[in-house]
Order: structure tokens, then C-alpha cells, then sequence
């Protein structure tokens, strides 16, 4: 029983990180079809930050700087170490509010 406990871990761990590369979140969202409280938390936070890089893409191009698409890949870094360490943890500063916004749509 362990060992299936830890492969599942190691599993959602997995999923976890996928959630922060970009459009990889959905593989997690589709494939897994009982979701924890990790795995949704990081969806979560996976796809309200694919959202943010569109727009910061967006943006970027018609400001002429890539700072936008820099400042998304620090907050993926970082949801990547709470996936590695298998936290259930919102991103900094932005990470709330996507919690928020997608608590309704994905359970």
C-alpha cells in the first residue's frame, strides 16, 4: 500500500510540474480524473498564469519589451519549486487572484 502511495505522489508531483509549462496545464486537467487538492491548486495557478503570459505577450510586443514574458517565467519557476516540494501554495502577488477566478470553474 506504501508504494502505491508514493508512485500516485510522485504522479501528482508530475502533473504538478506540467501545470507551469505553459499549455501542457491541460494535460493534467484532462488525464487525471480524480483530482486532489495539490493537482487542482496547481491547475489553478497553471492556467490563470498561461493567461497572464498571453497578455503580457501581448503587451510586450507593443511596449517592445520582453520584461512581461520574463517576470512569467519567474512565477512558473516558482510554481514549479511548490510543485517539486509538493506544497499546495499560490504564486506570489498574482496567484490569489487566480485562485479565486478559476475556483468556479475548476473543481
Amino acid at each position: 500500500m506504501a508504494i502505491e502511495e508514493k508512485i500516485d505522489s510522485s504522479a501528482n508531483s508530475v502533473m504538478g510540474i506540467l501545470c507551469y509549462i505553459g499549455i501542457l496545464v491541460f494535460v493534467p486537467y484532462v488525464l487525471v480524473k480524480e483530482k486532489t487538492e495539490y493537482l487542482i491548486c496547481h491547475i489553478r495557478q497553471g492556467i490563470g498564469l498561461l493567461l497572464l503570459y498571453i497578455v503580457c505577450s501581448i503587451i510586450g510586443n507593443f511596449l517592445n519589451t520582453g520584461i512581461f514574458a520574463f517576470l512569467c517565467f519567474i512565477f512558473s519557476i516558482l510554481g514549479i519549486l511548490n510543485a517539486v516540494r509538493k506544497k499546495v501554495a499560490v504564486l506570489p502577488l498574482i496567484g490569489q487572484f487566480f485562485d479565486n477566478m478559476l475556483s468556479s470553474v475548476i473543481k
